[in-house]
């Protein structure tokens, strides 16, 4: 008979055997809130199930009647809390170190791919996630608790030249426990960006958090050919404004949401080489504040992350191999900078942020703070000439 499990714990699946097919491509952390329960199986206390904290220590799938995919969890309750403290002395076992008490299977009708019944607790969607700071913010949000849509074009089947895919981050974080999913993108194409935030939705039921971190750079300054500048415009800017409007829907229905644009030092200073990527990231400072204006009312908060400290990304040390690296920051230190901005108060907004000065002041991101400080506002000037050191691609 159909009922409901509730619970106010986040759940989690410890365990998923090998030999069963796995619900791991969308899901491996769940919080069952009011998930109907269509039928119990080896229920010691047919019709009861006790109120107390409850932990998933087994999670797969199998056929229904009607030949969808479900959900087969094995609901276990701690000692001590259980109403039947008989059963939990004679039936015990071990997960994470504690004694549990077996209590039910329970069979949770819950269509493959389609897990918006799923109450996840918080979602973030991250762009530009198949490597460097992209990456590393989706692994540190996934740590914190948020499933994670990780967005980019590089996948195992269509690699980039440069290392790192989506698959292979979508890998780390559910090895470590967490919850991600692969949104494979072309942030170029209008389209696919507005089906990029809708499919995370429909993938993971909610979205919290939008981090448009992707960029694309080529080299050139006035010479640059239009079609490398158009690109440049239509990732840099185009995709987080077109992601931003279809997030925003989400976003409201969530209650609150926050957006973090990411952005660089050369929007304030020129650098050679880099002129149509410096237009890009100053016009996407100017849509953060203009945005967080507009959306102030409806409790979504929108920020910019500047870095400007030097950041060993797999594409930094591409475009620069003849520099030293040696002293640049791990992306893990960007990572930690944009979770801090996104764990503030939603009335933290319209904050362009630059990576050292919130180091300073904050005490995050390790060595960062020992860094000097880098102007905040725009250079107003002529600026001195130095040899690029970017390569062309």
């Amino acid at each position: 008979m159909a009922g409901e499990f509730t619970t106010s714990d986040t759940t989690t699946a410890q365990h998923i055997p090998e030999s069963r097919p796995k619900f791991v491509e969308t899901i491996s952390r769940v919080r069952p809130d009011k998930i109907t329960v269509w039928e119990r199986r080896r229920t010691r206390e047919p019709g009861v199930l006790p109120a107390a904290p409850a932990s998933i220590v087994d999670i797969f799938t199998e056929p229904s009647p009607q030949g969808d995919p479900t959900v087969v969890a094995h609901i276990a309750v701690t000692p001590g809390t259980c109403t039947m403290p008989e059963l939990c002395r004679s039936q015990a076992c071990d997960v994470d170190g504690g004694q549990v008490a077996v209590m039910s299977y329970l069979i949770l009708r819950i269509p493959f791919f389609k897990v918006g019944s799923m109450s996840f607790e918080k979602v973030a969607l991250v762009t530009g996630a198949s490597r460097g700071v992209g990456a590393a913010t989706a692994s540190v949000l996934a740590a914190q608790g948020y499933a994670v849509a990780c967005a980019a074009r590089a996948t195992r089947e269509s690699p980039q030249r440069t290392p790192g895919t989506l698959d292979d981050v979508v890998d780390r974080i559910r090895a470590a426990g967490g919850t991600a999913v692969a949104v494979p993108v072309d942030l170029a194409d209008r389209e696919q960006v507005a089906a990029m935030v809708d499919r995370t939705v429909e993938l993971l039921g909610r979205l919290d958090v939008l981090v448009n971190n992707a960029a694309v750079t080529f080299v050139g300054d006035l010479d640059i050919p239009l079609r490398r500048h158009d690109l440049v415009m239509a990732v840099d800017l185009d995709a987080p404004l077109i992601a931003a409007r279809q997030a925003v829907p989400h976003l409201r229905a969530a209650g609150e949401g926050r957006i973090v644009n990411v952005s660089s030092l050369a929007a304030l200073k020129p650098v050679p080489g880099l002129m149509s990527y410096g237009m890009a990231k100053v016009a996407l400072e100017r849509l953060t504040v203009d945005l967080a204006r507009q959306l102030a009312g409806d409790r979504i908060a929108v920020n910019c992350f500047r870095i400007d400290a030097p950041v060993a990304s797999e594409g930094s040390v591409a475009n620069m191999p003849s520099v030293d690296h040696s002293e640049w920051e791990p992306s893990e230190a960007a990572a930690e900078g944009i979770a801090w901005m996104l764990a503030q108060p939603t009335d933290y907004s319209g904050r362009l942020e630059s990576m050292t000065h919130l180091a300073h002041e904050h005490g995050i991101m390790g060595g960062v703070g020992t860094r000097p400080l880098t102007p905040t506002t725009m250079f107003n000037g002529v600026f001195d000439d130095y040899e690029s050191v970017f390569i062309d691609g």
